[in-house]
């Protein structure tokens, strides 16, 4: 904490970055109507021939079963993995960034036939230890319990490895999910490996699409995904579909917005 004081007293413009942040989110919740978002999600999803409100039924069961594999921000990946499960079977799957392996672990259980490939960068990586605080203890723990739940997974393979080594993955998958780093240049190479090694008639959805921001990073705020998709669309090479990344209050209000992509080729 005293290190993330010192860094915003040293670079001004982080400061006023994060109150513009705080005064936007607290704003955004005035008037905030989550049931108007949430009919906009269900009817976005219909638009893709997928049931928003039986995968919601979906997961609370499987949330009862393993209450850790919740996702407290509610995030709306989770839907779209059970409501594909509801729908189709997958043979092969892909992942695109581990993190704390709870989202292998739900796509374990939705998807308990499929041989599932997870990748995140190695351990020892600086870009790996510098982000969610892992260059300290806590970086340990993090590891420990990653690979403490991947080992009670089945039909897993981990591979820590940097995702531009995709450009030579010769392997084809049914269903990729890209959550790795949002920005330039890896996003996009990402998601244009991800079209080359994804089936016809299989998906690729990606995490955390921003249509706007005013200042882009490499690792969580960047229209680098967005920009992407809709070259690719417009080059004829893709459909794509957006939905709500979340709709709990007030995280779909305009101005905080993120979407989830869903690509076919």
């Amino acid at each position: 904490m005293l290190k993330k004081i010192v860094k915003l007293l040293f670079e001004p413009k982080l400061l006023v970055q994060k109150v513009i942040d705080k005064i936007t989110f607290n704003f955004s919740k005035i008037g905030y109507s989550e049931s108007k978002y949430l009919k906009e999600q269900i009817d976005l999803f219909n638009e893709l021939g997928l049931d928003y409100l039986e995968s919601a039924n979906q997961l609370s069961d499987i949330y009862e079963t393993y209450p850790d594999l919740k996702d407290p921000m509610s995030s709306c990946h989770h839907n779209l993995f059970a409501a594909l499960s509801r729908k189709y079977k997958f043979e092969k799957i892909l992942e695109i960034g581990t993190h704390n392996a709870t989202g292998t672990a739900l796509l374990s259980k939705l998807f308990p036939e499929s041989k599932i490939t997870t990748l995140d960068l190695p351990d020892n990586h600086p870009l790996f230890l510098s982000t969610y605080s892992r260059n300290n203890d806590n970086g340990l723990s993090f590891i420990r319990n990653r690979d403490k739940r991947l080992s009670n997974l089945s039909k897993i393979k981990f591979k820590q490895i940097n995702s531009l080594s995709l450009t030579f993955f010769e392997e084809n998958f049914d269903l990729i999910w890209v959550d790795g780093a949002h920005g330039y240049p890896v996003v996009t190479s990402d998601i244009i490996n991800s079209i080359r090694m994804v089936k016809k008639g299989g998906f690729v959805l990606c995490d955390d699409v921003f249509k706007n921001v005013k200042k882009n990073d490499g690792m969580y705020r960047s229209i680098a995904s967005y920009e992407t998709i809709k070259s690719l669309s417009t080059a004829n090479l893709i459909n794509y579909y957006l939905v709500y990344k979340r709709v709990i209050k007030p995280y779909a209000a305009p101005k905080l917005r993120k979407y989830i992509a869903v690509l076919q080729k």
